[in-house]
């Protein structure tokens, strides 16, 4: 008896694995535990191309594309540790870019980068991005405000993204995911 229990155990932890494995990579999973077989598909077909081009791909996994969002998440990324700078941008359309640079700024709402002290490698709370001011140096910089959520109103539809440098150079993007705003 223990051992029908055991391998009902592990065939049940085999499935949430693989369901958990196959919406984190967003990839197609399929796994075979006895009778149970498992497929998980990208969500809604969205891009996994990386925003820049020749840069390598950055895995953004929360929020996931076309999900609801609210002040107690996280946007937690698989980004690279070997890079001298990581921004974490919020967009109110998707991000536009050209020539490695943000066309859109204007935009481009709120974010994060490695050189501020609440940063956190592969992760940031909602409620430690501030906001960007597309007007600021030419370019854009964030202000230093604090970000909430009601710069969004309810419904309304908001896109992230994550792009890294080495020395200088543009290396890594994530793709451009979209969360709708549910408060």
């Amino acid at each position: 008896m223990k051992t029908k229990r055991i391998s009902y155990i592990l065939k049940q932890f085999t499935f949430f694995v693989a369901i958990f494995f196959g919406i984190m990579t967003g990839g197609e999973t399929i796994v075979s535990c006895g009778e149970i077989i498992v497929s998980c598909e990208p969500i809604n077909g969205q891009s996994e191309t990386p925003i820049f081009d020749n840069t390598e791909k950055i895995d953004l996994y929360n929020p996931y594309y076309d999900i609801n969002y609210s002040e107690n998440e996280r946007f937690i990324w698989d980004g690279p540790d070997d890079v001298d700078n990581l921004v974490m941008a919020l967009f109110n359309s998707p991000p536009a870019v050209s020539d490695g640079l943000i066309t859109n700024t204007q935009d481009w709402v709120a974010g994060a980068s490695s050189d501020m002290p609440q940063f956190h490698s592969g992760y940031i709370h909602i409620q430690e991005l501030v906001l960007f001011d597309y007007t600021k140096d030419n370019y854009g910089d964030f202000t230093g405000d604090q970000f909430t959520i009601a710069e969004f109103g309810n419904g309304e539809t908001m896109y992230w993204a994550v792009w890294a440098f080495s020395y200088g150079i543009l290396t890594h993007s994530s793709p451009a995911y979209k969360i709708n705003v549910n408060y």
